[in-house]
């Protein structure tokens, strides 16, 4: 039992990493970004791989109300179908219980069929166990890539209304080297050897080498109340207008 138990333990967490490396990289994949310049951690992953389950499970089971008027009558056609076929099944073996059944009389004919038989079932297997294997695998992986490339979509679709936004715009940054602006907008992934952020201004994601730079918040997301200070912020922030503000 507790062997049964680790090895369920061993196989969720592996799923979870999974998910999480998968959905990681074609979220950035879909936003036009090398996955390869933004590597996560192990616990990072296995976080994202939860949220991703989880994020699945709710919407499967969204789409489970909303298709409910044809999955319950598939059940009661599915259930029929499979009580005729016992049905069937029963009568067929009762009418042969009565009669002498005997179609292959000859013993070596019967091992002839038997042999055949034999191989048919294991050569039969091989595409089975390849097939079942792949039904086995394929689920996690489309389950990533979906949950990427939806959160990507979203995410983008989002960035797109700019740093005024009220329910984003406390995300809004701005990444500079030295007093040159290179982005404003939000972190979409981040390393310590490089920063991917959705520039609004050229309204796509793009990906710098954060030697050298430095990341502030947006000083228009959140102004004082200090005029002084106020104009002072939007000093600051004069370097990164533009297009998409």
């Amino acid at each position: 039992m507790k062997l049964a138990a680790a090895a369920l333990v061993t196989l969720g967490g592996l799923l979870l990493h999974f998910l999480g490396d998968v959905s990681h990289r074609v979220y950035l994949q879909t936003l036009r970004l090398d996955a390869g310049l933004f590597p996560q951690t192990v616990d990072a992953l296995v976080i994202n791989g939860y949220f991703t389950l989880m994020g699945r499970f709710s919407v499967g089971l969204d789409s489970l109300k909303t298709n409910l008027w044809f999955i319950v009558p598939a059940i009661v056609a599915l259930w029929l179908y499979a009580f005729l076929v016992r049905e069937l099944v029963e009568y067929l073996d009762r009418s042969l219980s009565k009669k002498e059944w005997r179609p292959l009389g000859n013993a070596a004919l019967r091992r002839l069929v038997q042999a055949g038989m034999i191989i048919l079932a294991v050569s039969a297997a091989i595409p089975l166990f390849l097939y079942a294997a792949l039904a086995l695998l394929k689920p996690p992986a489309a389950l990533g890539i979906t949950a990427g490339r939806d959160a990507a979509l979203r995410d983008t679709a989002m960035f797109l209304g700019g740093c005024k936004q009220p329910s984003i715009a406390a995300g809004c940054v701005e990444l500079r080297k030295g007093e040159e602006c290179l982005a404003r907008g939000f972190v979409v992934s981040s390393t310590t050897s490089h920063i991917a952020i959705f520039d609004v201004r050229q309204q796509r994601a793009v990906a710098f080498e954060r030697a050298g730079t430095t990341l502030h918040g947006d000083a228009r997301s959140d102004l004082p109340e200090s005029p002084d200070a106020r104009s002072e912020a939007d000093a600051r922030s004069t370097v990164c207008a533009g297009r998409g503000t």
